[in-house]
């Protein structure tokens, strides 16, 4: 418990430090106010182009679309982001033997690993629904067609979260095996790249995190089948973060 505290207020001090909290902040609620804005003044671009066609009616933005736009975004532009911010979090500290202090003051790998984990998680725990809140407001304000409830909206935040909790905890195996951090990202890039691909072989797509992506874009209520991916997504979290710890005690002996 100790360890855990310890890098628990180091990871925010960092955060702080290095602006990673601002610059993920930033892209996520930036996107969620610029988004539907943009949807709304698209069509009025094209039209001043002076080519005679009516984008409006070509361009029928609804309040799902617009949702699901921004959901898009996010999986993009958000995904490369929170990868490029969070790449060094453990692999920069294998590679400057900063691993080295912890056993020094008997602090645990075991605490370091989980307090990396859990503070980022937090982190786009707190962050993931109000950006899609702010979303949902603006797009409730611009848009009239295909009415979405906040409780749907929550409910596509709180899958989006997961899908995020995940490339958390993947980053951070990842890194415990690789001290480039550029290498770190490509790896991790490529696995969550090659997820649409496995999820089209029926037996995989019940258990890839891929699964929380479907549901958080088809901006439905939460139900009762939420229940077993995120059972596997524990499942994984558990591996991922074993393998880390394993892999830093295995490096200590090295």
């Amino acid at each position: 418990m100790h360890s855990f505290k310890a890098y628990f207020k180091k990871e925010i001090l960092e955060g702080m430090r290095t602006y990673r909290y601002i610059i993920i902040a930033s892209v996520f609620i930036g996107f969620a106010i610029f988004t539907p804005m943009m949807l709304k003044m698209l069509p009025s671009i094209l039209e001043s182009q002076g080519d005679g066609i009516d984008y409006s009616q070509l361009m029928k933005v609804t309040q799902t679309s617009a949702l699901q736009n921004y959901m898009g975004n996010i999986l993009q532009l958000g995904t490369l982001v929170v990868v490029l911010s969070l790449m060094g979090i453990v692999a920069e500290e294998v590679k400057n033997h900063l691993f080295v202090m912890p056993t020094s003051k008997e602090l645990s790998f075991t605490g370091v690993i989980l307090s990396k984990g859990v503070h980022y998680s937090i982190l786009v725990s707190i962050l993931i629904p109000i950006a899609m809140t702010i979303n949902y407001y603006y797009v409730a304000m611009l848009f009239e067609d295909g009415v979405v409830t906040l409780q749907q909206t929550l409910s596509s935040a709180f899958h989006l979260t997961c899908y995020f909790i995940f490339i958390i905890h993947l980053l951070i195996c990842i890194g415990s095996y690789v001290k480039k951090s550029g290498v770190v990202a490509t790896i991790t890039m490529l696995v969550l790249l090659a997820m649409p691909l496995l999820n089209k072989i029926n037996a995989l797509s019940k258990v890839l995190p891929y699964y929380f992506i479907e549901a958080a874009t088809k901006v439905s209520n939460l139900d009762s089948s939420v229940f077993m991916p995120l059972l596997v997504l524990s499942g994984y979290i558990v591996l991922l973060n074993g393998m880390a710890i394993h892999r830093l005690k295995t490096r200590e002996l090295e």
